[in-house]
């Protein structure tokens, strides 16, 4: 859970901080399980009560907390119950601030993953750039062929362009798609060399040196080179 708390959100706290969050709603004994070490507080969690889940709950959607409290207040439902937290995980994915919609991500992701995948799909046009970013990063984990094609399509998406300029999450994206690439893609990986962002040639050309087994230039030589080499094998390689 720390790790997608890491990537996906950098102000995630770690679940030592909570006590001082839920003072103001929590009684005691919820401060105390939210004290323990991490391994002995997920045995605790098991236990957890009615009561002191409700508790948390109040604080992960009452908007006078503060951003910080109830991201982790979310967090820790997940890892209190996972099933019992799932009503309120997808409420928080369909709420209007952008930071529990993706905590909702990062708390699924690390608790229920078929359905992280589901929410991801929605959440992958969000208004907002980095619940958009997260999306991404949870589809990339299951790169199934409908995932890659979304993420495809995400590429020429206007929301992901700002005055025409490609937004840096396309380059997630092309970074993502290339780690794997699939051999009928190509001709896609080889559209993208024309692309007027040019940081997500290098990322492109990766794809494609996996998907033909062969590298062109050398790693020294200025990347619009390098594009320039690829192209014309391209063109002269048609399939």
């Amino acid at each position: 859970m720390k790790q997608f708390c890491r990537v996906l959100f950098p102000m995630c706290l770690t679940f030592s901080l909570l006590p001082s969050f839920l003072a103001q709603a929590a009684t005691p004994s919820v401060i105390d399980l939210l004290q323990l070490p991490p391994e002995n507080r997920r045995h605790a969690l098991e236990s957890l009560s009615d009561d002191q889940f409700k508790k948390i709950s109040e604080v992960a959607f009452n908007d006078k907390q503060n951003m910080r409290t109830r991201w982790a207040a979310l967090i820790t439902l997940a890892e209190a119950n996972s099933e019992k937290a799932l009503p309120q995980l997808i409420k928080a994915s369909e709420g209007k601030e952008w930071f529990m919609r993706n905590a909702s991500l990062v708390a699924l992701s690390g608790s229920q993953p078929q359905k992280a995948q589901e929410v991801a799909r929605k959440l992958l046009s969000d208004k907002a750039l980095v619940v958009r970013s997260a999306a991404v990063d949870i589809l990339a984990q299951h790169p199934s062929s409908e995932n890659r094609d979304l993420l495809w399509a995400e590429l020429d998406k206007a929301y992901n362009f700002r005055h025409e300029e490609g937004l840096w999450i396309r380059r997630q994206i092309v970074s993502l798609l290339a780690a794997k690439p699939l051999g009928h893609e190509r001709a896609l990986f080889s559209r993208l060399l024309r692309d007027r962002d040019s940081k997500i040639h290098a990322s492109s050309i990766r794809g494609l040196e996996k998907i033909t087994g062969i590298q062109l230039g050398t790693k020294e030589q200025a990347m619009d080179k390098k594009v320039a080499l690829w192209q014309d094998y391209l063109k002269k390689t048609q399939e």
